[in-house]
């Protein structure tokens, strides 16, 4: 995995690991080549939701809570926070040699991840009839899930279906980060949500998502600090804006204001010069 991480990362032309005295060694899995990130929008999501039928509750789960493959099947109908609209993640089903076990999250660490009203209402409908310690999502025969199982009888005609054939199960843990940043959350809600070790994890992997959130920082700021009675005014026929210099004094800024010939604008910083023309 290191060698053929070199390889994507264009270290290395090849992998050696994977050939030997007489040449390539087949019975390694294939190199995973590096995919960009797929972010579904939420109507996307719903709709690939639907399209897996009785499994639709559990994908608009891991779409809108970052959920892993391995800890929303894992889930129990204790695990469910009612009051608080919180689902905690304590535990993960791991595959091995084809049985099924559990074991911790991926971090080993607990969390709790916040519910949406709508996966609220919709778990509360799955529930109905079950014991506290009995999973909530299992195959029609009540096991619990396989992977392998789910992708060829539920996901694969699924996302054919939704139109999306080259989505992946893991590309819902990115629509939750994406959704959730668009939502307004900051790197340290997406990386409690997500379970990751540390904030600059999260960074490495969504940096990206958070790149658009600039300007309405810029924007909330210039609203924090804007006094829309000291900040500007109206005056004279001409409607000209003058701005006054943060710290100025009132009788100096009245000062200063008067100067303002019709059509001419003040600059709120001095060292640049006291007027300037608008064309």
């Amino acid at each position: 995995m290191v060698l053929d991480h070199a390889v994507r990362d264009g270290r290395l032309e090849r992998n050696p690991a994977r050939f030997d005295a007489v040449g390539r060694v087949n019975y390694l899995p294939p190199l995973r080549l590096m995919t960009e990130h797929r972010y579904l929008t939420a109507p996307r999501l719903r709709e690939v939701a639907a399209a897996c039928g009785d499994y639709e509750t559990l994908i608009l789960l891991m779409g809108t809570t970052g959920l892993r493959w391995g800890e929303a099947t894992a889930l129990t109908v204790c695990d469910v926070d009612w009051l608080r609209r919180r689902v905690r993640v304590t535990k993960a089903h791991v595959e091995d040699n084809g049985a099924i076990r559990i074991d911790t999250p991926k971090n080993h660490e607990a969390r709790s991840v916040p519910l949406t009203s709508l996966m609220t209402e919709k778990l509360s409908l799955l529930v109905q009839g079950r014991g506290d310690g009995e999973l909530l999502f299992t195959s029609p025969n009540g096991d619990p899930l396989r992977n392998a199982n789910f992708h060829s009888r539920t996901w694969d005609p699924a996302r054919q279906a939704a139109g999306e054939p080259d989505l992946r199960i893991h590309d819902l843990r990115r629509t939750a980060a994406s959704l959730a940043v668009a939502a307004g959350a900051n790197v340290k809600a997406v990386q409690q949500m997500l379970g990751h070790a540390s904030a600059q994890m999260t960074l490495d992997r969504y940096a990206g998502l958070f790149d658009s959130q600039l300007d309405d920082v810029a924007d909330k700021m210039d609203e924090a600090f804007r006094d829309p009675e000291s900040d500007s005014e109206v005056t004279g026929t001409n409607s000209v804006r003058a701005f006054k210099v943060s710290g100025l004094a009132d009788s100096v800024a009245a000062q200063r204001l008067s100067s303002v010939a019709p059509g001419r604008i003040e600059l709120p910083t001095q060292g640049l010069g006291n007027l300037c023309s608008i064309p």
